[in-house]
């Protein structure tokens, strides 16, 4: 892309989302991925800690 093909951010209002969406091809395939299973992985972030994940059953 070109300089004036970008918008321009405002760092005051800018801000943005993740998503991680869990599948079991995730623990299924662990040992094929570098960072092993995923949701695993994803169960130890402060998110998911913060967000309650935990009490969905999830």
């Amino acid at each position: 892309p070109y300089a004036h093909s970008m918008n321009a951010v405002d760092l005051d209002t800018f801000s943005g989302i993740a998503m991680f969406v869990p599948q079991q091809i995730y623990t299924t395939n662990a040992s094929r991925c570098l960072y092993d299973d995923l949701n695993q992985a994803f169960r130890q972030t402060d998110w998911y800690k913060a967000a309650g994940w935990a009490q969905t059953g999830w």
